[in-house]
Order: C-alpha cells, then sequence, then structure tokens
C-alpha cells in the first residue's frame, strides 16, 4: 500500500505536493481521448473546492487541514490504472 492505513495531514499533504497535479494532468489527457471518470472528477472539484477555500482564509500559507483517506488516494490510483488500461 502506497500510504498508511491511518490518514495524516502528513500523508493528505505529501499526496496534494508530489502528486495532485499529475493526477489533473492525467485526467485531462484522458478526458481528450473520452476517456471520463465521475470518481475523479468529483475528487478534483473537490479538492480544488478545498484550496480555494485555504487561500481564501489563510492566503495559501500552509497545506488544508482537510485529510484525504488513504482509501481515497488507493481509489484514485485504481481509477487512473482502470482509464489507462482502456487505451491498450
Amino acid at each position: 500500500m502506497l500510504f498508511r492505513n491511518r490518514p495524516t495531514r502528513n500523508n493528505s499533504g505529501h499526496f496534494r505536493w508530489l502528486f495532485y497535479a499529475r493526477v489533473v494532468d492525467l485526467t485531462k489527457e484522458f478526458s481528450q481521448l473520452h476517456l471520463r471518470d465521475q470518481y475523479l472528477d468529483d475528487f478534483i472539484k473537490q479538492e480544488n473546492r478545498i484550496q480555494e477555500t485555504h487561500n481564501r482564509f489563510f492566503g495559501g500559507r500552509g497545506e488544508p487541514q482537510e485529510l484525504i483517506l488513504p482509501g481515497q488516494i488507493e481509489l484514485v490510483i485504481e481509477r487512473l490504472r482502470a482509464l489507462a488500461e482502456q487505451i491498450k
């Protein structure tokens, strides 16, 4: 498993810092191929709202306090993998 079973701000921050932009880029690339996943679209919308709210109140300092559960991260990975399999 990529992340520990228990959610921590460190896991969430790590994911946001290292992987979130790539998840958005990959999702956009898949959508150009007419491959979409509602869970990924909803996840990205939710994360964007969290970031916008955080920026509004804290001026972008620090990281959002909302946790991304390890299961959510694993599900993002599975959904991206499923979209990639459709290209083969």
